[in-house]
């Protein structure tokens, strides 16, 4: 029960830092934008990690949980770090404006105890993770064989982020200022979505013709989505960052070459429309 509960408490977390990207809560830095990144990614199989131990589903190998105990360790380490020099220039520029400088032995002690504090509260916040990894490896037997399996954490993510983009732009946009590149765009998220889902649970949503049809379309639309959305849509959608990010290009270009080809296979092969001898 502590996993699920994990589970939901960490996809509610998920959710609410995309929503608040979504719209402009946020204003990151390109070092910020690629670590912010890279978390997704980690949050996205950390999320795996609880669903499979809550609903006992082998959705990672052994192997694969060696790789997220490293992960799990390196993001402890940049934590820790990051939280520590946040922290000592907020206290610099405070204790700067008052007294006008600072000494060495001032340095030292607002470091250890940053440090020290630092290290108590991500402990604890990535203790679950570290547990979850050696009882999965444990109990690894005694959980159940998923289709599939990367697909379907990659394809969730892809399909629950969208969903949150969707509906953020619907219930925010201004109608009175949207153009034709908007209206096609809300159109290609929405069959995203669809595909995606479809492609990672082996559902048969519409005609396969329809997929073939519309494929070479859906990746026009997608690289084309700067250059014929309004600014606002831009804004609403969190694309505006590809223009100024070296890191947003290259994270969104992985991500739709992976999400176009899982678009290839379900439009153009038999894995999930199976010929009729095949099935």
């Amino acid at each position: 029960m502590i996993w699920k509960i994990l589970f939901i408490i960490l996809a509610l977390t998920f959710c609410f830092l995309n929503i608040g990207g979504i719209s402009g809560g946020f204003v990151l830095s390109e070092f910020s934008i690629s670590l912010s990144y890279i978390f997704s990614c980690f949050a996205v199989l950390v999320l795996g990690l609880f669903f499979a131990l809550g609903w006992k589903k082998k959705l990672f190998g052994r192997k694969f949980i060696n790789f997220l105990l490293v992960f799990t360790f390196l993001f402890f380490v940049v934590s820790v770090v990051i939280s520590v020099m946040t922290g000592l220039n907020a206290v610099a520029i405070q204790v700067k404006s008052q007294f006008g400088n600072l000494d060495r032995a001032f340095y030292m002690s607002t470091i250890s105890r940053l440090l020290v504090l630092s290290v108590l509260m991500y402990a604890v916040l990535y203790a679950p993770v570290l547990a979850g990894c050696f009882i999965y490896k444990r109990k690894y037997e005694n959980f159940s064989e998923v289709a599939k399996p990367y697909w379907k954490i990659f394809l969730t993510y892809v399909a629950l982020t969208g969903l949150i983009s969707l509906s953020s732009v619907l219930v925010l946009m201004d109608y009175g200022n949207v153009v034709c590149g908007d209206v096609v765009y809300l159109l290609f998220m929405f069959l995203k979505i669809i595909f995606s889902i479809g492609y990672a649970y082996d559902i048969r949503i519409g005609n396969q013709m329809f997929w073939k049809i519309s494929g070479v379309p859906m990746i026009a639309v997608a690289l084309a989505e700067p250059f014929m959305c309004s600014e606002m849509f831009l804004n609403l959608t969190g694309q505006h960052i590809l223009l100024d990010s070296y890191s947003g290009v290259i994270f969104e270009f992985i991500v739709n070459f992976v999400v176009f080809y899982a678009l290839y296979r379900y439009a153009f092969k038999q894995d999930v429309y199976k010929t009729k001898n095949g099935n």
